[in-house]
């Protein structure tokens, strides 16, 4: 459960361990990963380890293949994502360096790692956390939405892909969820189509083995084919301006 420390990180564990599932927890923040492991022993009686790792490491993917190694591992959520909201030339090149290696370059490795123990194994699945906002380019949250344009198509590929292997493969593109930091970026207004993390986690599991692309939500859903069939391009991208601007706003 890659980036689990909480928001819907912590959600999709609390569905996982709901589900009967021993967890392997992996975020930065050692902190709220002891607190999250603590309450899934708890309430869920389930095996919880912890990892404590940032993604964005060159070796991350590699790491955490190791120290799972000796695991009957047979689902890989991967979450983590590192979103600039802002000018594109106001962030430092480390930043946009972090960005590539957490929300493509590990999650890209980690499917190619844990896709061959899956197939080794004879079945699994790999959940990756996508967004809406990859679906066109999105001033001022750009570098974000390009990252998961990568990652919805990744995840579409490797669907077909890996179905020879029994290996199921899912891009979760998400709208707006309740999160923190979705909560933190809007001054802490939530908008009436903001998601719980917990039903976006419990939509995508259960989708997993349905389709290499899923939106959860019937406003999301409504909202993606408006923005993607019916409005030419620049229109969609200038619709995506308006909120991202005004995030932006509230974040400086």
């Amino acid at each position: 459960m890659a980036g689990a420390s909480e928001g819907l990180g912590a959600a999709f564990a609390e569905q996982c361990a709901g589900r009967g599932l021993n967890v392997v927890l992996v975020a930065r923040s050692i902190d709220k990963l002891l607190f999250l492991q603590s309450s899934l022993i708890q309430r869920y009686k389930t095996e919880c380890r912890i990892l404590n790792l940032d993604l964005a490491v060159q070796d991350a993917a590699s790491f955490l293949d190791e120290q799972t190694a000796t695991l009957d591992v047979g689902l890989l959520v991967y979450n983590a994502a590192l979103s600039l909201i802002g000018p594109y030339m106001s962030f430092s090149g480390e930043q946009h360096r972090a960005t590539v290696a957490t929300n493509c370059l590990t999650p890209a490795l980690c499917a190619h790692l844990f896709g061959k123990r899956f197939a080794a194994r004879g079945s699994g699945g790999i959940l990756l956390m996508s967004s809406m906002a990859g679906f066109q380019g999105s001033p001022f949250l750009a570098h974000y939405a390009a990252s998961k344009a990568y990652t919805t198509v990744l995840a579409e590929g490797l669907n077909r892909e890996y179905a020879t292997s029994n290996v199921d493969v899912l891009a979760c593109c998400g709208g707006a969820i309740a999160t923190p930091g979705y909560l933190k970026a809007n001054n802490g207004k939530k908008s009436f189509i903001a998601m719980r993390p917990g039903t976006v986690a419990r939509l995508a599991l259960d989708k997993i083995n349905k389709r290499g692309v899923f939106i959860p939500g019937f406003f999301n859903r409504c909202g993606a084919m408006v923005l993607q069939r019916l409005l030419p391009r620049r229109v969609s991208v200038s619709i995506m301006e308006q909120s991202t601007k005004a995030m932006s706003a509230v974040k400086q």
